[in-house]
């Protein structure tokens, strides 16, 4: 019974040398160079293009969460404009009910200053 590595994934037997991937997997003739360049060239392009894609999303969730701030920006805008004129005009009508109710008509009497006693 050959005793095994600890890799528990590609089991190999101890006393056969390991394989080194450079020369296991490096083909021998021009055509398998060729397509094996190929595909490492489409997989470098496969990766450009994912890299693209992930950096455009993260763009665009970027510039949703801009939108969504300057639009929560205009919200409170738009309140503090709306109540300020409300208050504008809540205050105009104020006024002029202060300035009529204060005002007694047809009386006139002496003034509520004290005098000074002059020394």
């Amino acid at each position: 019974m050959p005793f095994y590595t600890l890799f528990h994934k590609c089991p190999q037997p101890a006393s056969s040398p390991a394989l080194n991937p450079l020369h296991h997997y490096r083909p021998k003739e021009y055509t398998s160079l060729n397509a094996f360049e190929g595909t490492v060239d489409t997989l470098s392009q496969h990766a450009t293009a994912l890299e693209d894609l992930v950096l455009n999303y993260m763009a665009g969730l970027d510039a949703m969460s801009q939108l969504q701030g300057l639009r929560t920006q205009i919200g409170h805008l738009r309140e503090c404009l709306g109540s300020d004129s409300r208050v504008e005009e809540i205050a105009e009508d104020d006024d002029e009910g202060y300035a009529a109710g204060k005002v007694a008509e047809g009386k006139a009497g002496p003034s509520k200053k004290r005098k000074r006693s002059r020394k």
